[in-house]
Formats: C-alpha cells, sequence, structure tokens
C-alpha cells in the first residue's frame, strides 16, 4: 500500500525579496509516495500551479535522479511511464492537488520536459 507524506515549506528570505516587489518564488509543498523500498518526491511550486517536478526516486534507500530519456550515470534513474506508483501518485496528484502536467529532466536537452498527467496515467500497464 502506497503512504504518502506532504510537507509545506517556506522561504522567508525569498519572501521578503517577493515582498520587495521581485518576482521570486518562496513557497511551495514537498510530497513523497512511497511502496515498499521506492520513493518518488515531488516538488511543487505555488508560483507554478497544475504543475509538479519528479525531482527524485529513491530506491533501496539510495537517492537517484530522474531523467526522461535513457539514464547514464549511476545516481540516475529513467522514467518508466508505466510504473504503477508513478501513475498511482500522478492521479493523487492530479485529483488532491488539480496538477496538469509533470516536469521531468531532459537530460540530453539539458532542460526540464513537461509531461501532461493524462499521458502518464493512460500509459500501458
Amino acid at each position: 500500500m502506497m503512504k504518502i507524506n506532504c510537507e509545506r515549506h517556506e522561504d522567508l528570505e525569498l519572501k521578503a525579496l517577493y515582498d520587495k516587489g521581485m518576482d521570486v518564488s518562496w513557497v511551495g509543498e514537498t510530497i513523497t509516495f512511497v511502496d515498499g523500498t521506492r520513493t518518488f518526491v515531488f516538488r511543487l511550486d505555488d508560483s507554478m500551479p497544475a504543475e509538479a517536478m519528479l525531482w527524485r526516486i529513491i530506491v533501496e534507500g539510495r537517492p537517484r535522479a530522474v531523467k526522461l530519456g535513457k539514464a547514464f550515470a549511476d545516481n540516475e534513474i529513467e522514467l518508466l511511464r508505466s510504473d504503477p506508483l508513478l501513475i498511482e501518485a500522478v492521479e493523487y496528484l492530479r485529483d488532491k492537488r488539480q496538477v496538469r502536467q509533470i516536469a521531468v529532466y531532459d537530460g540530453p536537452m539539458g532542460f526540464y520536459a513537461r509531461v501532461p498527467v493524462i499521458d502518464i496515467i493512460s500509459a500501458p500497464r
């Protein structure tokens, strides 16, 4: 059974800059989904509604960076869209946080690609 942990966070130094008129994000949430030996870590930023970043997957206590394409380093893992824990986590984010796209680092391209939630949920299982 999947366990979910939600943690709000605020950066008061960034809040002070925001209050002075700078366009910075200072509040968000980290949501983790745990199933057995794996943990999926998503970061949500209040300044970017409807989006969650798949920041890290922890496998047997070892943090791994998530890649949209093939993983090249030992500390990376390729995102498998058909992963049951991923699908369950994304369904939760869609239903409880109104997330519509997941940002995943696209290593070869060097930026975050946005994957529509529907593409993950409808992946063959």
